[in-house]
């Protein structure tokens, strides 16, 4: 297959052309006569393998390209011969291809500039499927990436633009891919980046702002590696769209029908009912639907009209809706429930429905049947000889019944409203007097707090006492078991040292505790009867211990922690 970059061209550009050969077993690669052209660059080969494993079975795919860059000798129309290649026996020719060379153009100082090559082969364009709709009228915008020749490395695409004066909805796009297409009459390679479906809501022009997108594009160098391929350049490229006027049509007032309330598309109405036969306090379902394809959601459903006798529920609205590149396509509905309350025939009035089709430019009114309720058991509402359905329901004489109707009274018993006052009540005294009993008592707990507060000793004792339950606490639940009572025994009086001396005791004599404790002002009465302790906790490992002497010795333990701590 042959390609090339340009179709039509100035006397002083330079084009490539590429000839693509998909068969590794195909040989003898024979050029056309390039009689009205230069070679100014080529051939360039490159050659790519690539497999894959499809279904469990290995697949390889073959391509090789000849590259060529030509500059027109003059200005006219010229045809490039098929090139061909011989395979299996048999002579496969490419496609000819048809240059027109026009004037010189201006051109930059360095044609051959990376950046300009990478400018000239790669655009950012939004197509629009319609540039004049008409109000409500959905048309289709597309973002496209065109790439002539050059591989793209990577591209951040921005915020898609917002669309004001549209009603809009962004089409899901995940993984675009690049296909064949053409971009001015010649074939490129394009992949759709945006694609959103627009509804203006408003005549005039209105504007489809442009996208931008920052890419990394691979130019070819000319060049080729040891291995056959292209060797490319990496540029940075800022792509922007065209900025796009949609002018937007009214709709035409001529036959515009009264009841139109905007349904722009091609549409289906109907008006049904679950049932038309039941019973009083049973339920039914009236449902006004429109099928087809436009401005779904933008417009409003007709609404019923039904007797006074019957109770009706606001509507629910049901849709089921999807967007397409053609606009919204399904359905919407508004189902009423109706209970009844009494016996007969109720009618619910026919309704119409009002669209305008934009390819045929014309309005359309559907008319949907009228409905009749038979409610079968129930209230007797009226009587009547005849049927007469002028106010939705059936004419009848009223029949009064039982306690039906009652006389309105003509005569009241009224009761005074007995309103008594809190003003000098029992309540209002005690409350009044209430601060005055409970301030004095506030003054005494005061005093009394700040009088206990200033008897040092007791404090002392108090925080003695707590200070020798919490270490003594582990020692007596072990009262009984020897062995892990005077171990938790011995421990507890270290760790009281630890926490009041704010030293390590387990390391040092008990010399060294009464030396200590001698220091901090602890007399020698505490002080000995707390090494006598500690003297007893070693002993009582290797000698035999009954319960009373372990209750003794918890009770001394209790006592020297109690003396020693007023002193310190």
């Amino acid at each position: 297959m042959a390609r090339t970059s340009k179709k039509t061209l100035g006397e002083n550009q330079r084009f490539r052309l590429e000839y693509n050969i998909n068969n590794q077993e195909a040989d003898n690669f024979k050029l056309p006569n390039f009689k009205n052209f230069k070679v100014v660059q080529g051939p360039s080969q490159s050659v790519s393998n690539s497999y894959s494993i499809v279904n469990g079975k290995a697949q390889s795919t073959f391509s090789k390209t000849y590259s060529y860059i030509l500059e027109p000798i003059g200005k006219g129309t010229f045809t490039l011969e098929p090139a061909s290649i011989e395979y299996q026996g048999k002579t496969i020719k490419s496609n000819a291809i048809t240059i027109k060379v026009v004037d010189a153009v201006d051109l930059p100082k360095d044609p051959n500039d990376p950046n300009y090559i990478a400018s000239q082969n790669i655009k950012m364009v939004v197509t629009i499927s319609d540039e004049n709709p008409y109000v409500g009228e959905p048309i289709y915008a597309e973002y496209r990436l065109y790439v002539n020749q050059l591989a793209i490395n990577s591209f951040d695409v921005d915020t898609p633009p917002n669309y004001e004066g549209f009603w809009s909805q962004v089409l899901d796009n995940k993984n675009p891919q690049f296909r064949d297409g053409k971009y001015k009459g010649e074939m490129w390679k394009y992949a759709v980046l945006h694609k959103v479906v627009l509804i203006p809501q408003r005549n005039g022009e209105l504007t489809v702002n442009p996208m931008s997108a920052d890419l990394i594009v691979g130019v070819p160098t000319g060049r080729g590696d040891f291995f056959g391929n292209m060797i490319t350049r990496n540029v940075n490229q800022r792509l922007v769209s065209d900025k796009k006027i949609i002018k937007v049509k009214s709709l035409p007032l001529e036959g515009k029908p009264l009841n139109f309330t905007g349904a722009v598309g091609q549409y289906s109405y109907e008006v049904n009912t679950s049932r038309s036969v039941f019973k009083a306090n049973e339920s039914a379902q009236i449902k006004v639907k429109v099928s087809g394809k436009g401005n779904l959601k933008l417009f409003e459903l007709p609404n019923i009209v039904t007797p006074k006798e019957l109770e009706v529920y606001d509507p629910e609205r049901k849709e089921k809706v999807t967007v397409t590149t053609s606009g919204l396509t399904g359905n919407i509905e508004n189902a009423y429930t109706v209970v009844p309350q009494y016996k007969g025939k109720f009618k619910v009035p026919a309704t119409s429905f009002s669209y305008f089709n934009p390819k045929e430019e014309k309005y359309y009114t559907i008319n949907s049947d009228e409905i009749i309720l038979d409610v079968t058991e129930g209230k007797e509402l009226i009587t009547s000889t005849g049927a007469d359905y002028s106010n939705g329901a059936l004419k009848q004489t009223v029949k009064a019944t039982g306690n039906d109707f009652r006389y309105v009274h003509t005569s009241t018993v009224l009761e005074p409203i007995e309103k008594s006052d809190f003003y000098k009540t029992k309540l209002f005294y005690i409350l009044l007097l209430l601060p005055l009993v409970i301030l004095p008592l506030g003054v005494f707990a005061s005093k009394k707090q700040r009088e206990l507060s200033r008897d040092i000793s007791r404090n002392k004792l108090r925080k003695a006492d707590k200070l020798t339950k919490k270490y003594l606490a582990s020692a007596k639940k072990e009262l009984g078991n020897k062995t892990t009572f005077y171990s938790s025994l011995e421990k507890a009086l270290h760790n009281y040292l630890k926490a009041k001396l704010q030293v390590e005791t387990t390391d040092i004599s008990k010399d060294r505790i009464a030396e200590i404790l001698s220091k901090r002002g602890v007399s020698n009465e505490s002080i000995s009867q707390f090494i006598e302790v500690f003297s007893a906790c070693e002993f009582a490992r290797y000698a035999v211990s009954s319960d009373e002497k372990m209750k003794e010795d918890f009770d001394k333990a209790k006592q020297a922690i109690t003396e020693l701590d007023k002193n310190l």
